[in-house]
C-alpha cells in the first residue's frame, strides 16, 4: 500500500516536466492570439508573373509585356527583348575587312589585295565605321599610289534596323580622296556585314568582310 501512494504521489505532483528542444519542434507563440505557431512549416512564396510570359518577375525584365522575358528574341524595336541588357544590336563589331584595289598609273593597272582591320560601333539610330588598310612598306607602288595608309569612313551615321546603305569617304595619307559607297547588314545581333565600294578612272575599290559583336 505504502509503494501505491508513493507512485500515485509522484504522478500527481505539482513538479514540471522538462523535455529536450530536438523533441519539443520549433514553435513560437502569436503576440496577438497567444497560440503557438509552427516555424518549421514549409509555406512556398507565391510567384509573382504579372504578364503571363512564363517568367518570374525577379528574372523578367518588363513583368508588363508578354514579349519581353529571357527567352525571348531580340528584336530591332528600341527595347531589350530578351533582358540581357542589351538594346537591340548595340555596342562594338570587329573584324577584318578584305579590299580589292585596283590602281591605275601612266596606263597600267596596278592591283593590291589588303587585309584591313575594321571596326563598327552602334547606338541604337546611331553608328559610326572606321577601316584603316596598311599597304607593305618595301611595295613601292603601293606607296605611291595608295599610300601608307588608306582609310574608310561613313558620311551619314543614322541607321534604321537591320542595314544602313550611304555614301563612304575613302582617304589616302598620300593626301587625296574619294567617295565611294558602302552597306551595312546585321545578319544577326552578334555579326554585322560591311561592303565598301568605289569605281572611277584611277581606282576600282571592292572591300567586305563579316565583323563579329565584341561588347559594349
Amino acid at each position: 500500500m505504502l509503494a501505491l501512494a508513493l507512485l500515485q504521489l509522484s504522478c500527481t505532483g505539482s513538479g514540471t516536466l522538462d523535455i529536450p528542444s530536438e523533441t519539443a519542434g520549433d514553435t513560437s507563440v502569436s503576440e496577438e492570439t497567444g497560440e503557438p505557431i509552427d516555424t518549421d512549416s514549409d509555406t512556398e512564396v507565391p510567384v509573382v508573373d504579372d504578364d503571363g510570359d512564363g517568367h518570374a518577375a525577379e528574372v523578367d525584365c518588363d513583368d508588363a509585356n508578354a514579349a519581353v522575358h529571357p527567352d525571348a528574341t531580340e528584336a530591332f524595336n528600341g527595347i531589350d527583348d530578351d533582358c540581357d541588357g542589351r538594346i537591340d544590336a548595340d555596342g562594338t563589331f570587329e573584324g577584318t575587312h578584305s579590299v580589292t584595289a585596283n590602281a591605275v598609273f601612266e596606263g597600267t593597272v596596278h592591283s593590291f589585295n589588303l587585309a584591313c582591320p575594321a571596326t563598327v560601333t552602334r547606338t541604337g539610330t546611331t553608328f559610326d565605321f572606321t577601316i584603316t588598310c596598311t599597304t607593305v612598306p618595301t611595295d613601292a607602288m603601293a606607296q605611291v599610289l595608295l599610300g601608307a595608309t588608306v582609310t574608310v569612313t561613313p558620311r551619314r551615321h543614322d541607321v534604321t534596323g537591320a542595314t544602313w546603305s550611304g555614301s563612304i569617304d575613302i582617304t589616302s595619307s598620300n593626301g587625296w580622296d574619294t567617295r565611294g559607297d558602302g552597306s551595312l547588314n546585321w545578319t544577326t545581333m552578334e555579326s554585322v556585314q560591311l561592303q565598301t565600294s568605289d569605281s572611277n578612272f584611277s581606282l576600282v575599290w571592292a572591300g567586305s568582310g563579316a565583323l563579329a559583336w565584341t561588347g559594349e
